[in-house]
């Protein structure tokens, strides 16, 4: 089973990614439990409360005053001491991927996402997980 967390606060892209992943996941028979976030705050309070993920699609840039990708990312990885969860980036400014390094992203998306890639990544996850 692999938990799978999405956080994006534009609704299509999220809802776009988890179908993306539903089938995806189908085609390779394996079991998943996907969740979405529109915000990095829910991410948050949800790591918070102790429920974990093994894979994290996360999205740099939210409305103004929410935290944004990065600073999840370092709450993750720093706050909570969290470096075995993969957090997969997922930005329309490719820029950013310069800033993630103190992360240890697991991988970097351009939006708009497309579904090759998507699955690019899983396949790899899956390699390196073991699953």
């Amino acid at each position: 089973m692999i938990y799978v967390a999405i956080c994006d606060d534009e609704t299509k892209i999220a809802a776009d990614l988890e179908c993306a992943l539903i089938d995806i996941f189908g085609k390779l028979s394996i079991k998943h439990e996907i969740v979405v976030f529109f915000s990095g705050k829910e991410l948050c309070r949800a790591i918070e409360s102790g429920l974990y993920y093994d894979l994290i699609f996360l999205d740099i840039e939210f409305a103004q005053n929410e935290i944004n990708g990065v600073e999840v990312g370092r709450f993750i990885r720093d706050i909570r001491s969290n470096y075995m969860v993969s957090i997969v980036y997922i930005s329309r400014i490719k820029s950013y991927a310069y800033e993630l390094f103190d992360i240890q992203p697991f991988n970097f998306l351009i939006k708009p996402l497309k579904y090759e890639k998507i699955d690019e990544v899983i396949r790899k996850y899956i390699k390196i997980s073991g699953l």
